[in-house]
């Protein structure tokens, strides 16, 4: 899980990483610097957890870390069968689940940024239109 940890380490909103083996627990903060947590009405870990599954990743989520009612977090637990092969496509999934959740708060710091999430969008938008003026131009089939 090293990679785990390499890639979120300086997440705006990841404020701490922790765990043993491939039981990890990622800590949400609003502000990774000054560690405050996010509002607990958001109930961003469960909007995490909602959006990861759509993505095809399940984590485990929390609240209430910081003082019983504050304080979100996600758990990652993969199942025994897991390779590492897969690393990076948790990683993948749980980026996107990350900066899609968050991107929808007013008091992230994505706010006015392209995330991840929406970069991976704008590419695929913009592959999508290079091979469609491509086959427009060539008027031969092509294969996607």
């Amino acid at each position: 899980m090293k990679d785990l940890i390499y890639t979120f380490k300086n997440h705006p909103n990841v404020g701490n990483i922790r765990g043993k083996g491939l039981f990890v627990g990622i800590e949400l903060v609003k502000d990774r610097l000054k560690k405050h947590p996010f509002d607990p009405a958001l109930d961003l870990a469960t909007k995490i957890k909602t959006i990861a599954f759509e993505n095809g990743l399940i984590c485990y989520p929390g609240q209430g870390t910081v003082d019983g009612i504050v304080g979100d977090h996600i758990l990652l637990a993969p199942p025994y069968i897991f390779k590492e092969s897969h690393i990076e496509e948790l990683i993948d999934k749980l980026s996107l689940s990350l900066d899609k959740a968050i991107s929808f708060h007013p008091h992230s710091r994505h706010q006015g940024l392209l995330n991840l999430f929406q970069l991976k969008q704008l590419k695929h938008h913009l592959e999508f239109s290079f091979l469609k003026d491509s086959y427009v131009e060539s008027k031969k089939p092509f294969k996607v």
